[in-house]
């Protein structure tokens, strides 16, 4: 049986994103990922699971303000500023949806200075924000498109966390 893994993903996530690495070229790579899990390195692969997330966020919120028998764990990753230009893209859980703008919770506690998410990590999404949604039908994953290119890239790094290494994504 699943426990919320998707609120797993998060914290896994955070555990690997400020997990020490052993040398140089694994912390690199560690970089890297973590760079390119926040869309700060353009990647035409990420830049086409945003687009897809962005163009099926209407099923999205269909599934959300009616789900159906199954689907449970509804989450989004949103994108916020960060410092010197970047950005960084958060899971948002315990959604609502107002007609207009997401509201929900910063998943990991890990928004970084400048994201404007306050400490207890209440969130308001505008939907031109969001970067990838998933839910939980059953035993599998709906939507997820951006892990889907994380596990694709970084495959020694996702492998590293049975949340990630073990999900399944309904096609």
């Amino acid at each position: 049986m699943i426990h919320r893994p998707f609120v797993l993903i998060a914290a896994a996530c955070a555990i690997f994103t400020f997990s020490g690495c052993s040398n140089k070229e694994k912390q690199a790579r560690h970089d890297a990922m973590v760079e390119f899990m926040h869309g700060n390195t353009p990647d035409p692969e990420m830049a086409a699971a945003i687009a897809k997330s962005q163009a099926t966020l209407k099923d999205f919120l269909a599934a959300l303000q009616h789900p159906k028998p199954g689907q449970t764990n509804f989450l989004v990753r949103a994108i916020f500023p960060a410092e010197k230009g970047k950005q960084q893209i958060l899971w948002i859980n315990s959604l609502t949806f107002d007609g207009e703008k997401l509201h929900g919770k910063a998943d990991d506690n890990t928004a970084k200075q400048g994201s404007g998410i306050p400490k207890d990590g209440t969130a308001t999404v505008e939907l031109s924000k969001v970067a990838d949604w998933m839910y939980q039908e059953g035993n599998k994953a709906v939507g997820g498109w951006t892990l889907r290119v994380l596990k694709k890239k970084f495959p020694e790094e996702t492998n590293e966390l049975p949340t990630l290494r073990d999900m399944q994504f309904q096609d």
